[in-house]
């Protein structure tokens, strides 16, 4: 019991200092002369196995021009599973056509994702047009199964405007996943709770005695 406890103070301590923060990437737009922002936020820089990780793809589209035949594809590491995923454009819950996960097909160890919004001849004539002035978005949501560093993401918005082909790189961010800790039981967060203020009120005595006998 005394051990376990030991390891849950030191659990408490290092959930504390190792806070997950929210990282955010931007994407570089080619040809760079078009008024295209992409950009996209991963919920988490580290997660436990089994923890979820949310990513948000924002594309806004500053042209005076639609942009159509537009897909979006992504590249996560084959320890990744993905869970769900909805589009937006202006807002609004679109229908779009996935296909994936493609084993090794474009980054060896990766899996390959595909989201298309604008398909006129597959697969149920999708028309979803990004027009001036619009934002379009993805969040998908994914979990991880192995502890390890992952780079990602690795993905690419493509899309024509009017005759010019326009397509988006990302920049890469590490995300950091360890095993699973053994959490604390509520009694033992009493335990811990207790043993802090033992400790916090045996440290003002004895600094109170020190300066006693000081004087």
């Amino acid at each position: 019991m005394l051990n376990r406890l030991k390891y849950s103070c030191c659990v408490a301590v290092c959930v504390i200092l190792a806070m997950p923060a929210i990282v955010r990437g931007d994407e570089q737009v080619h040809p760079s002369t078009y008024g295209i922002i992409g950009s996209y936020v991963l919920s988490a820089d580290s997660l436990v196995v089994g923890e979820t990780l949310t990513v948000t793809w924002v594309v806004q589209n500053n042209e005076n021009l639609d942009l159509t035949a537009l897909y979006l594809s992504e590249n996560l590491p084959d320890r990744f599973r993905l869970v769900n995923s909805s589009m937006r454009i202006g807002g609004f819950p679109i229908r779009f056509y996935y296909s994936g996960p493609r084993m090794n097909q474009v980054i060896q160890g990766y899996d390959a994702h595909r989201w298309v919004t604008d398909f006129p001849s597959e697969p149920d004539s999708l028309n979803n047009i990004l027009r001036a002035g619009q934002t379009l978005s993805l969040r998908y949501k994914a979990l991880c199964d192995a502890p390890g560093s992952y780079v990602l993401p690795h993905h690419s918005m493509c899309c024509f405007g009017d005759t010019t082909g326009i397509f988006t790189t990302s920049d890469s961010l590490t995300v950091e996943v360890v095993p699973a800790m053994l959490v604390p039981t509520l009694s033992e967060w009493g335990y811990i709770v207790l043993g802090l203020l033992i400790l916090a009120v045996g440290t003002a005595t004895l600094v109170r005695n020190r300066r006693w006998a000081e004087a």
